[in-house]
Order: C-alpha cells, then sequence, then structure tokens
C-alpha cells in the first residue's frame, strides 16, 4: 500500500489568522461531536486564502474534504467549526478530525535549504495494518492518507493541500 502525508500548501501566504478564545484547550477534543465551535478571524487587511487544510490553531479540513474522508473511516469523529469573518462578512464550514495515532519507526528532518526542512517518514507496515486515515504520534498535526483516499481527495479538486509520498521500512 502506498501513504502520503497531507499536507498545507506553503505556497500560501495570507492565510487567515484565527482568534482563540480564553479557557480554549486546542489539545483536546470536544466530546459531544454535535457540539458546534464558532471561531472568529482577525481580519488583518489582506484577502485571506482559506485552504481546504488548515493547521493553524489546530489541524481543520473543509467541508468538501471532510465527505470524501468520512465515507472512508467510518470510525473518525468530526467536530464542526465555524469559521466567521465579521469584517468581510464570511462564513466558512471546517472539521476538526479524531483519528488514530499510530507509532512510527522513524521520523527524520533534513536540511535542504535555508528555510526548509524535509521530513523523512519510515513507518512500519506491520503497525500501519492497512489504516486508511491517521496521524503518526511524532509528527503532531499531519495526517498521513491511503492512495485511494489522496486520489478520490485530488479528484475534488482541493485548494492549498499537497501529498508527499511516505516511505515504508
Amino acid at each position: 500500500m502506498e501513504y502520503f502525508m497531507m499536507q498545507q500548501d506553503n505556497r500560501l501566504k495570507h492565510l487567515p489568522f484565527i482568534r482563540i478564545p480564553p479557557g480554549f484547550s486546542d489539545g483536546e477534543q470536544c466530546k459531544d461531536e454535535k457540539a458546534l465551535l464558532t471561531l472568529y478571524v482577525e481580519n488583518l487587511g489582506l484577502k485571506d486564502q482559506y485552504s481546504d487544510y488548515l493547521l493553524q490553531p489546530f489541524p481543520m479540513i473543509g467541508e468538501r474534504i471532510q465527505k470524501v474522508m468520512g465515507k472512508y473511516q467510518r470510525d473518525m469523529s468530526f467536530q464542526r467549526i465555524i469559521l466567521i469573518d465579521k469584517k468581510e462578512s464570511l462564513q466558512h464550514n471546517y472539521y476538526r478530525i479524531s483519528v488514530p495515532e499510530i507509532d512510527c519507526v522513524s521520523a527524520e528532518e533534513f536540511d535542504i535549504g535555508r528555510k526548509y526542512k524535509e521530513i523523512k517518514i519510515v513507518l512500519n507496515q506491520n503497525q500501519v495494518e492497512y489504516a486508511k486515515i491517521f496521524r503518526v504520534k511524532q509528527l503532531k498535526g499531519n495526517l498521513l492518507v491511503r492512495l485511494d483516499v489522496a486520489e478520490s481527495i485530488l479528484r475534488r479538486e482541493p485548494e492549498g493541500i499537497w501529498f508527499t509520498p511516505v516511505k515504508f521500512l
């Protein structure tokens, strides 16, 4: 099986700045999947680029991508998040997802320039057990998806998502 790391496109320069309410803990998922979380976008005077995959303040996926992922892995849970930009009078639907975390055999960073680091992940195929969507425990935030999931997402022409291949041990 082939797997890919789902990443946010680093060419996007004007991502929304999302204001986190006081007392909010980004590490804990809401126990009630039906609960709606509303967050406000700070408008910094630039036209924000809303990607289908946002990593800050925590990983979120757009509505189109959520529908695809929900079909491939039924045991995932989603918490709906509404991002509200008052100045632009816009509302965007996103979802925070809860997927299994799997221990990775090796995760290393290599310098490939002054600004960028490349992450090389080597997974043990026995630990993955043909999971379709999961997180690597050592890399918080990024999702790994199987080839069929990545292809299905790409058919929907997502904005701001890259897929990087992952190797097995």
